[in-house]
């Protein structure tokens, strides 16, 4: 066997390089390696336990990106949720008062049948888009 041939066993077997790294460091090509290596005895034992390693090292990555990605969600969704159960909160109360409720809150409460007039300066229900309820006020002054 020839110095190079020896080399790439060498690096291949005893420091666990990739063909394709040898090829950069010794300037061959990939395909020269590979010829070398295949000519050796222990070349499909080596090659199917690298396979193996890759395989499980890879799933183990998958496995771990998964586990990133669902605590980014749950802390998004948890954010979320929270903002929600202001919101719910903040309604629950100004809803359960047994004041009446002012003609502003209920054009806050119901702005989309409300349409604001600028000629009379007031707010004036939409009939075109919804029946009235009695208790509705027809116009709410600004």
């Amino acid at each position: 066997m020839n110095n190079k041939m020896v080399k790439v066993l060498e690096l291949y077997f005893d420091k666990n390089m990739k063909p394709v790294d040898i090829a950069k460091e010794l300037n061959v090509s990939k395909s020269a390696i590979t010829q070398i290596l295949q000519k050796d005895s222990r070349y499909e034992n080596e090659k199917n336990r690298r396979k193996q390693e890759n395989k499980i090292k890879h799933s183990e990555e998958t496995k771990d990106y998964i586990k990133r990605q669902r605590k980014i969600n749950q802390f998004f969704n948890k954010v979320d949720d929270l903002v929600l159960k202001n919101i719910h909160n903040q309604d629950a109360i100004e809803l359960s008062t047994h004041s009446t409720m002012s003609n502003e809150t209920l054009r806050r409460w119901c702005s989309s049948m409300y349409i604001y007039n600028k000629e009379k300066n007031r707010y004036e229900f939409d009939t075109k888009s919804s029946l009235k309820p009695a208790d509705f006020p027809m116009y709410i002054k600004v």
